[in-house]
């Protein structure tokens, strides 16, 4: 008889054991489902975060560049305008040494015939 129960319990526990067999596969296919989705998901985040920053980087360039484009122009436009003051001021300045140092000139030659 109790050969009668092992084999009875045996029975049993197989027909349970299918089951939670079936139950574990499934469950272990959509935890690996879940864990391949996952990867995708935060591979596709990822990727759109990078092209993303990608993307500012190469905006912050074009910016950078226009800013440096800007600038240059205007200092090639002060730069010109200044040489166009120094220029005039130095025209004025040659001309004012001229008056000084006739002057100067005569007073010289006054001074000698005194």
């Amino acid at each position: 008889m109790f050969s009668l129960t092992l084999i009875n319990i045996s029975e049993n526990m197989s027909k349970m054991a299918l089951p939670a067999v079936f139950f574990f596969t499934i469950f272990m296919r959509i935890a690996t489902i879940w864990l391949v989705l996952k990867q995708k998901i935060s591979n596709e985040f990822s990727a759109r975060v990078t092209k993303m920053t990608n993307e500012f980087s190469a905006y912050d360039i074009k910016i950078a560049n226009e800013i440096i484009s800007r600038v240059s122009k205007i200092n090639s436009s002060f730069t010109v305008e200044l040489g166009k003051i120094n220029t005039e001021l130095n025209n004025k300045l040659t001309v004012e040494i001229a008056k000084f140092k006739a002057y100067n000139d005569g007073y010289t030659k006054d001074r000698k015939k005194i």
